[in-house]
This record gives structure tokens, sequence and C-alpha cells, in this order.
């Protein structure tokens, strides 16, 4: 928020002019250690916007089934053997099975459900929170799933 003052006939008038959230994303939560390593990691690729970035995410299981959650807060709580970063209400954008390399790349355009993705192009200008949770049977926590980091996205 930026704040003027302007004169209008000699007497001064304070109004506030909203500004703008520049496009971007940022990592928060890091993942915890999985089964095959230090723990999935996720991160936005592309231009900031649902229709022509993508989510990618690296250190997951062998062809672990998992699926994109997202929110418009965050948190950090224990959840799984990870931690769940983003806020309650947290909905399901789409789901997806990693690579036998443990990779998944995720297009949310082609990929995600119609009603979900109506919500992220018509609500720019705020951050939305995304987190991978996946399946890990054999993750040193014994609860079977895990999460990776989180992400901030703001698109523009």
């Amino acid at each position: 928020m930026i704040r003027k003052v302007l004169t209008i006939l000699s007497i001064p008038v304070l109004f506030t002019v909203a500004t703008l959230a520049s496009a971007g994303s940022s990592s928060y939560c890091d993942g915890l250690p999985n089964s095959v390593g230090t723990g999935a990691v996720m991160q936005w690729n592309g231009p900031f916007h649902p229709s022509l970035g993508s989510l990618s995410v690296a250190g997951c299981p062998a062809s672990s089934f998992g699926m994109v959650v997202y929110s418009l807060g965050d948190q950090d709580i224990p959840f799984g053997d990870g931690r769940l970063c983003v806020g309650p209400p947290a909905w399901i954008i789409c789901r997806t099975r990693c690579t036998p390399q443990g990779t998944a790349l995720i297009d949310i355009r082609k990929e995600g459900d119609a009603e979900d993705l109506d919500w992220l192009f018509y609500h720019f200008d705020i951050p939305w929170y995304f987190q991978f949770l996946y399946r890990d049977p054999a993750g040193p926590g014994g609860t079977g799933f895990n999460l990776s980091n989180a992400l901030e996205v703001t698109f523009q």
C-alpha cells in the first residue's frame, strides 16, 4: 500500500493506493527425510500464470502415488512423516504418480480439476500455497506418507 497526499483547494487529502503483489514463488517449510533421502522438493517452473507454468517434484520414492494440495493460507504442523504446511481449508488440485526416478512434473492446466483451476485463474495477485503429499510405505516414521517442502506462489 502506498499513501499519498493530494492537495485539493488548499486542503490536504490523504488517500491510499493499493499496489499489486509481484508475481513469483518462494519455498518455505522444508520437507523432512523420506525412505530414499533428504526428502521431496517441489518448485514452480515457467511463467507465473496457472495455464503457462507447472510444478515439479523430485526426491520421492520410485513410482510413488501423490497429490498436489493447495490453499490460501499456510501453517506448519506435524503430519505423517513430514509437516503439513498448507493451511485449512486445503484442496487437492490433482493426483499423479511419480516416475521410477522419483520425480513428477505437474501441468496444472492439463491435470488440475476444472473447478480448482477456476479459483487460480480468477484470484491473481494473492499468494497461493502448494505442497505435494506422497506415499512412502518404507518411510522413517512408519506412517506410510510424507510431504514435500511447500511453495508460496503469486500469479500475474
